[in-house]
């Protein structure tokens, strides 16, 4: 299977939300939706293509506003690399540990709603 890639995450701009700050930054809601169940996890997250958030030289900041999905995974994002980790439960046989990211596994089809801030 092949890993999910930037270019199939897909950014909708949700109507009305678009905004330039008064210090010219913008900043906006975007529905994003990844994963069909089929593409694997990649190793270190999912990668953003920040400049279709409206962000093209920096992503200031990138608010996750619905990231649960209701799947029980965590979403984070990682400014350092423009890229969305998930973690999941650490559910062994012998002593439930700390959240672990996800390994090579399909991702099922996730929408999550984001605010972007940058310029």
């Amino acid at each position: 299977m092949a890993d999910i890639a930037a270019s199939d995450v897909v950014y909708t701009l949700q109507a009305g939300t678009a905004r330039t700050e008064g210090d010219s930054r913008y900043g906006a809601v975007f529905k994003v939706v990844f994963g069909d169940g089929a593409l694997t996890y990649p190793s270190g997250g999912i990668p953003l293509t920040i400049g279709k958030l409206g962000c093209p030289v920096n992503l200031e900041d990138f608010h996750m506003m619905d990231a649960s999905d209701g799947d029980g995974n965590v979403y984070k994002y990682d400014n350092e690399s423009d890229k969305i980790r998930i973690y999941t439960t650490n559910l062994d046989t012998t002593v439930d540990g700390p959240l672990v990211e996800l390994g090579s596994v399909a991702v099922a089809a996730t929408t999550m709603y984001v605010k972007a801030v940058g310029w």
